[in-house]
């Protein structure tokens, strides 16, 4: 299993930075599944170090101001680690019914499903009820039927 870290680096202890690098070197050719673990993640700080990205590249004139489009941002989010990186379910477990500052970019066409169990309840028939649910969706993408 391949397994990637995203969230803000800089505040992790040097001890666990190593063990991070280290198990992302040593599983980055594994193919098949992948597990990405958010550690201080927040979408907000995903959009910003993006966006701060693109402009540095600008700055150095490495790309044009006009170029940039969402396919340019997609590649600077953090999930630009994994091969599908916007969802097409989002889980919000313990009945609230917000997104909590996570996948702010790439949950724009997520459907969103809010069950009232907790988190630490949520096993296989709560996954069956919020897969059920999804198969009804009729997916529209932001365009109009």
């Amino acid at each position: 299993m391949k397994i990637s870290f995203i969230g803000n680096r800089t505040k992790i202890p040097q001890s666990l930075l190593s063990l991070i690098r280290e198990t992302e070197e040593a599983t980055k050719s594994y193919e098949g599944k992948h597990l990405i673990i958010a550690i201080d993640y927040s979408g907000k700080f995903d959009i910003l170090q993006a966006c701060k990205s693109l402009a540095k590249k600008a700055k150095n004139g490495l790309i044009q101001v006009e170029d940039i489009d969402e396919g340019m941002m997609d590649k600077e989010l953090m999930t630009n680690c994994s091969e599908f990186p916007n969802p097409d379910l989002l889980i919000r477990t313990s009945g609230e019914q917000r997104i909590s500052n996570f996948f702010l970019w790439q949950s724009a066409y997520s459907e969103l499903y809010f069950p009232n169990v907790l988190w630490p309840d949520f096993g296989n028939a709560e996954y069956l009820d919020a897969f059920t649910w999804y198969q009804q969706r009729q997916r529209r993408f932001g365009r109009r039927i």
